[in-house]
């Protein structure tokens, strides 16, 4: 059941990332035109996600009252559930995105052009406010700037994979304005690694302060795992920053093939690193080892 929790957690904030990121990296490109996939997928995308954030949030709440209550079948319970909306701070977070989430269906299903900055500001607050309820928020680290730190770390991953993903579509379609898309990417996609690191950083500092030996054998090996996938993430941006962009625009045969390589790769270890970190979630990481 943990893991079955786990995957709609992770479905729900890959959800959030594409429609924040894959909304903001539009908003960036408003002005190359050739550099736009086509609507009619823009549409799909984002229809797609915003309708997966809503369901997992639905989902998660009901697996939460399991969770919090120790009986997995209380998450069919509807009194159980009502009193971790009524009485839990999750309930209240979740209260609060509740309306934020139906706007952001609202904005994407009845839009035939997706807006690109609405939906981004929508997908924005909806992602941050995931940050209330972290480990990270709850660490001993001063929860409120351990909370902003958690949604900054968010954010600039919500940009980096959804906007990832929109520029796979303009790769796919082989639109004429790649090289101008790739550059604004390759620009604002470095400020957010950037920042991505800083705030990983602090985040696993908070979480992992206090004596070594009484973490959990688990969580340190998840999150050994999820560095380390970052990591190879961080190193396939850096090679397409440095040295597919740079072959791209020197017109190399092969270049955009080896780009579309690395895009695949690099979503698809971002899928396994947005698992890992809904996983760290529901994991104790005070634990005895």
């Amino acid at each position: 059941m943990t893991f079955l929790f786990a995957l709609i957690r992770a479905l729900h904030f890959g959800a959030l990332m594409v429609a924040f990121g894959g909304n903001a990296y539009l908003a960036l490109i408003r002005k190359l035109p050739d550099a736009r996939p086509r609507d009619s997928r823009l549409r799909v995308l984002f229809c797609s996600a915003a309708l997966v954030a809503f369901l997992t949030a639905l989902a998660a709440l009901c697996l939460t009252a399991g969770l919090m209550s120790g009986d997995w079948h209380a998450a069919y319970d509807r009194q159980a559930v009502f009193a971790v909306v009524t009485a839990t701070a999750y309930g209240h977070v979740f209260l609060a995105r509740l309306p934020v989430l139906i706007a952001l269906v609202l904005s994407s299903t009845l839009m035939k052009r997706p807006f690109a900055p609405l939906n981004a500001m929508l997908a924005c607050a909806s992602l941050a406010m995931l940050a209330l309820t972290s480990h990270a928020a709850a660490s001993d680290a001063g929860p409120s700037l351990m909370a902003a730190n958690d949604a900054l770390h968010l954010l600039c991953a919500g940009f980096w994979i959804g906007g990832l993903t929109v520029l796979a579509l303009t790769v796919v379609e082989r639109r004429p304005g790649l090289l101008g898309a790739l550059g604004v990417f390759s620009l604002w996609g470095t400020y957010a690694v950037f920042l991505l690191i800083v705030a990983g950083t602090v985040n696993a500092l908070g979480i992992l302060h206090g004596p070594f030996a009484g973490l959990s054998r688990t969580y340190l090996t998840v999150l050994t795992a999820k560095i380390f996938l970052a990591t190879l993430m961080i190193a396939l941006a850096l090679a397409n920053r440095f040295r597919l962009t740079p072959a791209i625009h020197a017109g190399d045969p092969d270049g955009t093939g080896m780009l579309r390589w690395s895009v695949a790769t690099e979503l698809t270890v971002g899928a396994v690193v947005v698992f890992l970190a809904a996983l760290l979630g529901l994991l104790p990481y005070g634990a005895p080892a």
